[in-house]
C-alpha cells in the first residue's frame, strides 16, 4: 500500500483518513466524541461527562480524543438491563 501525505503514522500501524487503522491486532475504528454522542444518543457535554468519570476506554491523541468503537459498543452493553421475573422472550404466563 503507498504512503501519501494524508496518511498518518500512529505507533507502528497505518491510520487512513477514515480513521480504520491498519496493520495491527486488534483492528480499531476511531471515532470521535461527536459521533460517540450520536452513537449513544447523548449530548456532547453527556459524553465529556463519560470521559471525566473514566466510564469508557478513550485514546488521547495530541489535542484530541478519540474512541475505539468496540469500547463504545461494550460500554452500551454494560448498561443493559436484565428485565425481572420471566425469561427474556418467554411468552407463557
Amino acid at each position: 500500500m503507498p504512503i501519501d501525505e494524508e496518511t498518518l503514522v500512529l505507533g507502528h500501524a497505518l491510520l487512513q483518513p477514515n480513521m480504520q487503522v491498519l496493520g495491527s491486532q486488534p483492528n480499531y475504528t476511531l471515532m470521535t466524541i461527536k459521533e460517540v454522542a450520536d452513537f449513544l444518543q447523548i449530548s456532547r457535554s453527556s459524553a465529556y461527562r463519560l470521559i471525566e468519570k473514566r466510564a469508557i476506554r478513550f485514546f488521547k491523541i495530541r489535542s484530541g480524543i478519540r474512541f475505539n468503537r468496540s469500547d463504545v459498543v461494550g460500554y452500551l452493553e454494560s448498561c443493559a438491563v436484565e428485565p425481572i421475573g420471566k425469561e427474556y422472550g418467554d411468552t407463557k404466563n
